[in-house]
């Protein structure tokens, strides 16, 4: 046996057959994993649940918290690398190979990886830039600073081989919350390297940030993994001695402040940098909605989208890339012949705009303008920042200058080739509300030829759900009673 996958479970009824499911949907060899799930002293049906959608052992744990439920799986495993998966969690098809992978590697003795809640509109600009360099930078910065190693693991997606566990003393017996950081504390410190793979994701619940807050769960991460970080018990004798508590929550208040900012930047439904808008006014007598196409227009693509919503009869509004609307003027006057509204997406869908000084910014803004009046013979009211980033003189600049800046509070990864269009459809539609505003993309960026197909495959899709929901979907002026134009 190679892998053995380890669930904890504590009233998982809802969600533990999912997990079981997308496990034996994996591309592994099925003979090569079991799955064990661990019953933590549930009172729903979870036990009988994991059992029926086939999950090879199941097993109970009357002593609370997840750290005991994962020593109780540990104890009953048998495979040469063990897993560890939330109950809560699916994991792509590729999971366990790439685990397999990362661990095959000389150095490595674990490894974790992202768990992608996708809540709150905080989607993947955020998810990507956490995960992929906030995450992984963690421990180089802390034993840079401290001269102590370290490693992260996120304790409803990691692995690593039993025979480091052993060399470790089995799975540690904390008694609080916080037993995946000892886990990596030990493993980097006394066997060896603890690998952060970005791409090792699996989707997850956002209900503990639902219910708890996302600062408040960070904070509490934060201020665990310092406190075991610069305790005494998983130190080696060359490094330093623990600092005082001051330092420890200095340490996470600063780290969080960082996080803020980053949520400040790039979070589309919050407006602590200054006012935006996310969503039209909700009216649940009439359900508008709104459907806007980012980066365009991108000639063929943008065409068959427009042929669609003419067949459909439904109004949308495009946010133009200004170089984009000077190459296909003939398709920025169809969007406005078909009765679509128009928005400016900047000149050339810069990467920094939003951290651009306020002469930049303008210039910017201002050749779009310029573009796309020459492609329409109108100057959009509406601006949408390239990425959805933005910064505080970012949007002072824009409030100067007459501008509403207007995000979203739905959207889905249609611009990722590899998405599919069922995908797209259900991520769109299961953030559907009143006054929402959807984010699509009949356009990426400004490059050419690429391809928009799985968009243009689900958008009948979505426009049938749309309707069948009792939702009218209109142009953004119309969902926000505003002019479009100056």
């Amino acid at each position: 046996m190679k892998y053995s996958v380890i669930i904890p479970a504590y009233n998982e009824a809802e969600n533990i057959g999912d997990a079981i499911r997308a496990l034996r949907l994996q591309n592994a060899d099925r003979s090569q994993f079991e799955i064990i799930v661990v019953d933590n002293n549930s009172d729903d049906d979870t036990y009988e649940i994991a059992k029926k959608a086939g999950a090879d052992v199941v097993i109970k744990e009357e002593k609370k918290g997840t750290n005991m439920a994962r020593q109780a799986g540990y104890k009953a495993s048998r495979g040469e690398i063990v897993v560890f998966l939330d109950a809560d969690s699916q994991p792509p098809p590729d999971w366990l190979e790439r685990i397999g992978k990362d661990l095959s590697r000389e150095s490595v003795r674990a490894v974790s990886g992202p768990l992608d809640y996708g809540f709150r509109g905080v989607k993947r600009l955020l998810d990507r830039f956490y995960t992929r360099f906030v995450l992984p930078s963690v421990p180089g910065i802390l034993r840079f600073i401290f001269r102590r190693k370290a490693g992260i693991i996120v304790g409803g997606n990691f692995a690593t081989r039993r025979d480091v566990i052993e060399k470790i003393g089995g799975l540690p017996p904390i008694a609080f919350w916080g037993d995946d950081v000892a886990i990596a504390m030990l493993i980097s410190r006394k066997v060896g390297k603890v690998l952060f793979d970005p791409d090792l994701t699996v989707k997850s619940s956002p209900r503990r940030f639902e219910s708890h807050g996302l600062f408040r769960v960070a904070f509490r991460y934060m201020r665990t993994y310092l406190k075991l970080f610069f305790s005494k018990e998983f130190a080696v004798p060359s490094e330093r001695t623990k600092p005082n508590k001051m330092a420890i929550d200095l340490t996470v208040i600063l780290t969080l402040l960082i996080l803020f900012i980053l949520y400040g930047a790039i979070s589309p439904t919050t407006s602590v940098f200054g006012p935006t808008i996310n969503q039209g006014p909700v009216d649940k007598n009439e359900k508008l909605v709104a459907l806007t196409f980012d980066d365009g227009p991108y000639g063929e693509p943008t065409v068959k989208i427009l042929d669609i919503l003419k067949k459909e009869n439904v109004p949308a509004t495009f946010f133009l890339i200004g170089s984009n609307a000077l190459k296909y003027p003939d398709i920025v006057k169809r969007e406005i012949a078909d009765g679509h509204a128009i928005g400016n997406h900047s000149a050339d869908h810069s990467k920094t705009l939003a951290f651009a000084l306020p002469i930049k910014l303008r210039a910017n803004v201002l050749k779009a303008d310029q573009d796309i009046y020459q492609a329409s013979g109108l100057h959009p009211k509406f601006f949408r920042p390239p990425y959805g980033l933005k910064s505080p003189l970012m949007l002072r600049t824009l409030k100067e200058m007459g501008y509403a800046v207007v995000l979203w509070n739905d959207t889905a990864t249609d611009y990722k080739l590899d998405t599919t269009s069922d995908s797209i459809t259900k991520d769109v539609v299961k953030r559907l509300k009143p006054g929402a505003i959807i984010d699509l993309h009949d356009g990426r960026d400004t490059k050419i030829n690429y391809s928009r197909d799985n968009l243009v495959r689900a958008l009948p899709d979505i426009i049938a759900a749309i309707k069948k929901e009792g939702y009218t979907p209109v142009t953004l002026d119309r969902l926000l009673n505003q002019p479009p134009y100056f």
